[in-house]
């Protein structure tokens, strides 16, 4: 089911970077693709939102996660823990 929406471009919300004004275009990989071969430190960039467990909580805020964003020839890397700690 993936791979099916992918190839056609179809998703329920656009992925974006940071912020929703920067949305993405995605697709499959062609068999010639390669990264970009530049190499930036791009700053503080939203990794998502923790919501608190008990929304009705007095004073219950979402926490917000970020992560210090670099791109490697190309390739963005995002730190695992943060995929455990908004999940957890």
């Amino acid at each position: 089911m993936f791979l099916r929406r992918v190839a056609k471009g179809q998703c329920f919300y656009r992925p974006y970077l940071g912020t929703r004004e920067c949305s993405l275009h995605f697709s499959l990989p062609e068999d010639d693709d390669q990264a970009i071969p530049d190499t930036m430190d791009i700053g503080p960039m939203l990794f998502d939102l923790k919501y608190p467990a008990d929304p009705g909580q007095k004073n219950a805020r979402a926490i917000p996660y970020f992560f210090n964003a670099k791109l490697d020839r190309g390739i963005l890397h995002v730190p695992e823990y943060l995929y455990k700690e908004v999940d957890g």
